[in-house]
């Protein structure tokens, strides 16, 4: 996202809209924040103080949480529709580049 506000204050893409790209940016950013804070920091430490492997189970409560199940639910439908249906896919990037 900074470099597309750097180079629109440039002049340069101003015909895209960040707003709408970027629009749960900050959702993103907290869920994933929230993520490695919780569960991607408890399971670092322990490998570190234990010296043994990595062990995905200290991110199970992580992915059942509402707030990830949400985000992840919410990227994986808007991923899904480009992939099952490549013709709405590109009249919503059509849309994107005529606004």
């Amino acid at each position: 996202m900074c470099v597309l506000l750097n180079l629109q204050k440039e002049i340069l893409l101003n015909d895209i809209d960040t707003d709408k790209i970027f629009s749960n940016i900050t959702a993103v950013y907290n869920a994933n924040r929230r993520f490695w804070v919780e569960h991607m920091g408890g399971m670092l430490k322990h490998s570190r103080k234990t010296g043994q492997a990595l062990d995905p189970s200290f991110l199970k409560d992580g992915f059942s949480k509402v707030q990830m199940r949400q985000c992840f639910s919410t990227l994986s439908a808007e991923l899904s529709c480009f992939v099952t249906n490549p013709s709405q896919s590109l009249g919503f990037g059509e849309n994107l580049l005529s606004v």
